[in-house]
């Protein structure tokens, strides 16, 4: 099976920390420059949800990430992704393109 690097949101939110979109929106854009237009400002990145997704790692667990801000990391961002995932012994990435006028 596989987890999602989630974060207590009632946990978050006792610490003042309360989230509009709690989805990997807010883990993908840890990967994606800040000079990225903005995206970062309207999505911050959450460190405790990388934590989380090592913490799944260290016991072995499966993780499975998902998010549309993936698409925007620059050649650094998916440096910063690959050593990230180099926690896991086996990663498969699958790609999902979406035809725009099929929204």
């Amino acid at each position: 099976g596989y987890e999602m690097p989630e974060v207590d949101n009632a946990e978050k939110n006792a610490r003042g920390k309360t989230e509009s979109h709690p989805n990997h929106v807010h883990f993908a854009t840890c990967f994606v420059s800040p000079k990225n237009g903005g995206l970062r400002t309207v999505y911050p990145c959450d460190p405790d949800r990388l934590l989380h997704g090592l913490d799944l790692a260290a016991k072995g667990h499966n993780v499975f990430l998902t998010a549309e801000p993936f698409n925007d990391m620059d050649q650094e961002g998916i440096a910063m992704l690959k050593s990230y995932l180099s926690h896991w012994s086996d990663v498969t990435i699958m790609i999902f393109y979406r035809r725009y006028y099929d929204w």
